[in-house]
């Protein structure tokens, strides 16, 4: 039996609806591989629906983010509840928000209709039967919302790319990095010189290796911070320091920390903080301590590269630890004043 469906849904931060989509998406691979049409709508138009509210809130759009398309309460002049929002309110929200696949309006349009079909008076009163094509293009909206989103995971109010291997979000302030042949790679969608500071606890078991991935411009060229969980026999990490990488699988280490700055491969969790100038410069504080290159290295870091996280083997976390201030507006980044007490959170702020 083929897939027809899409099964990437794990940008999905919610357990329970990932779980529920799952169970109706290999249903849904049943009855579309069996020619049951009107099965086959119902449960990829459900899907989408379900998907409609899930995608306003990971997206994290505001009525102010879409002027005269955000429902108002009709005895009053303020935006609805997002929880209220009816079906057609949520697909006109994210349309105008630009979060829907190009030219997805033009072939959902005449297949969400038929959902009411469930309801055989209404399918009396129009007449349209359920054949092939509307099964498959109810199918096509699907997959079109899911491919959209599959190599996307939201954490901390900010969109990441994933790159390579796998990276759930079990909640949305805490990220698991799962290795997968070469390693894990998730990098965010903005380059540095837009960010500030990042601030999150890393989880690291013995074995693991860690990377705070910089200067990245695409899979094959990037430059990253180790923090290993890998002991050598001299008592520090096997192969800490400054990690270039000049093609996928094809990286080594360009220069080791000194003593003093090196981060313990014995604990099992460090508190990170990254502070970016946007002029070029940045410092990568561990448990307290700035990470220091030995006499003669550089981290030759790029404002204009991406900044992200990777791990080469071990299921390596990355959660949530506090929030910090911020002085630009960006899109999903949540807005804090320094006068706001420090609150828990996995933080990139832009």
């Amino acid at each position: 039996m083929r897939d027809l469906v899409n099964k990437n849904i794990g940008f999905l931060s919610n357990r329970e609806l990932e779980l529920i989509l799952m169970s109706s998406i290999e249903e849904l691979n049943l009855v579309a591989n069996s020619g049951a049409h009107r099965s086959t709508t119902y449960l990829a138009v459900s899907a989408i629906e379900g998907l409609f509210a899930e995608l306003i809130r990971l997206l994290n759009i505001q009525p102010s983010d879409v002027p005269g398309a955000w429902p108002i309460n009709p005895r009053s002049t303020t935006p609805k509840n997002r929880k209220k929002l009816e079906l057609h309110e949520k697909e006109k929200v994210l349309c105008a928000a630009g979060a829907l696949p190009e030219g997805f309006e033009r072939l959902y349009e005449p297949v969400r209709g038929f959902r009411n079909y469930m309801h055989p008076e209404r399918e009396l009163k129009d007449k349209k039967p359920i054949q092939q094509s509307v099964g498959q293009a109810a199918v096509a909206c699907l997959n079109a919302v899911i491919e959209k989103y599959s190599a996307q995971r939201f954490a901390a109010n900010h969109v990441w790319k994933l790159v390579h291997g796998a990276a759930r979000v079990p909640a949305d302030e805490t990220i698991k990095m799962i290795p997968s042949g070469r390693g894990a790679l998730l990098v965010t969608n903005a380059a540095a010189n837009t960010l500030t500071r990042m601030a999150f606890r890393l989880l690291i078991p013995p074995g693991a290796i860690f990377n705070l991935v910089f200067n990245y411009s695409s899979i094959d060229h990037w430059r990253a911070a180790r923090v290993e969980g890998r002991l050598a026999t001299d008592g520090r990490g096997q192969d800490n320091g400054l990690i270039e990488c000049w093609a996928w699988g094809a990286w080594a280490n360009s220069g080791r920390y000194t003593n003093a700055s090196e981060p313990d491969p014995k604990l099992r969790q460090h508190e990170v903080e990254v502070l970016l100038d946007p002029l070029g410069s940045f410092q990568i504080i561990v448990d307290s301590v700035r990470l220091e290159l030995v006499a003669g290295v550089d981290w030759a870091f790029d404002p204009g590269g991406q900044i992200g996280f990777m791990t080469e083997c071990g299921l390596v976390s990355i959660v949530s630890k506090r929030l910090s201030n911020h002085t630009q507006a960006i899109r999903h980044i949540q807005l804090l004043r320094s006068n706001i007490p420090r609150q828990q959170g996995l933080v990139v702020l832009q």
